[in-house]
């Protein structure tokens, strides 16, 4: 079962579909990088604006395979967004849901793309939320079906 297809009745909770993209396989710790595109796309799904599409990208880019998830929801602050990946950050303060949410998913998203000699990534504009990693070891591993 993949990623996607694990969260999608939580999406479908929220009337959101799961799209998956992708133009590229990676060679890593595979559960390192499900749980890493777990986080991102439960992320997506808590913050996105109902009856909208997530959408998983993963596509290679000279020696790096980048994994994306996007989503339409507000807007994240700039200064925010640079402290996305900080442990027990939030952008929003006084989320109703803190029982349930530690402000760990991102930072754990950051250690595991360190721990592949990738990056993070994240930018926030119009509505539309992006936030991804990168892995630099990119062979052979299907992470999640393409469509």
């Amino acid at each position: 079962i993949s990623v996607a297809e694990y969260l999608e009745q939580l999406a479908e909770d929220r009337d959101l579909r799961i799209t998956v993209k992708s133009d590229a396989t990676v060679e890593a710790e595979t559960e390192l990088i499900k749980r890493a595109v777990s986080n991102l796309l439960s992320n997506s799904i808590r913050y996105a604006q109902a009856n909208t599409e997530i959408i998983v990208h993963i596509t290679r880019e000279a020696e790096r395979v980048w994994i994306k998830v996007s989503n339409e929801g507000p807007t994240i602050d700039p200064v925010k967004l640079n402290r996305l990946f900080e442990p027990f950050f939030r952008a929003e303060e006084g989320r109703s849901d803190t029982g349930s949410n530690h402000g760990l998913g991102l930072a754990i998203v950051a250690a595991i793309a360190k721990l592949h000699g990738g990056d993070v990534f994240a930018s926030s504009e119009n509505q539309v939320t992006v936030i991804g990693f990168s892995i630099r070891r990119a062979l052979r591993c299907s992470i999640l079906p393409s469509t």
